[in-house]
């Protein structure tokens, strides 16, 4: 990978083609992640920051811990509760301000742009 990327581990269940039932840690709530093949059991998902955004409703809670403003782009570390950190990148255009460090937040990740790979073999299992 060139770049930074937020590695999580997460479970399929019930895998298949279509929409693959995929619980990521520290989430409670599974989210659909078209896959390659049928497949269930442990995997890692990989997401660029400006792949992860903020959620008013729903998402794996967390906390900002640095915001930094980079002129096209603003980008977060967030201190998820579950003890990791990930990063943020949200485009100044689409936002209106920074949102302060010790912000309570929740974030979810773009399923259509995400990458999934077997646990084990590291097989890539998204489309």
């Amino acid at each position: 990978f060139i770049g930074v990327s937020n590695f999580m581990e997460a479970m399929i269940k019930g895998g298949d083609q279509n929409a693959a039932e995929v619980l990521l840690e520290g989430s409670s709530s599974p989210v659909a992640i078209p896959l390659r093949k049928s497949y269930t059991g442990k995997a890692i998902l990989s997401a660029r920051p400006e792949q992860v955004f903020f959620s008013d409703t729903e998402g794996i809670p967390g906390t900002i811990t640095i915001s930094t403003f980079l002129g096209d782009f603003i980008e977060y570390e967030i201190a998820l509760e579950n003890g990791k950190s990930i990063q943020l990148n949200e485009y100044t255009k689409d936002v209106g301000k920074l949102r302060p460090d010790g912000e309570k937040v929740k974030v979810k990740f773009d399923t259509q742009k995400v990458s999934l790979y077997a646990e084990e073999t590291k097989e890539v299992l998204s489309c």
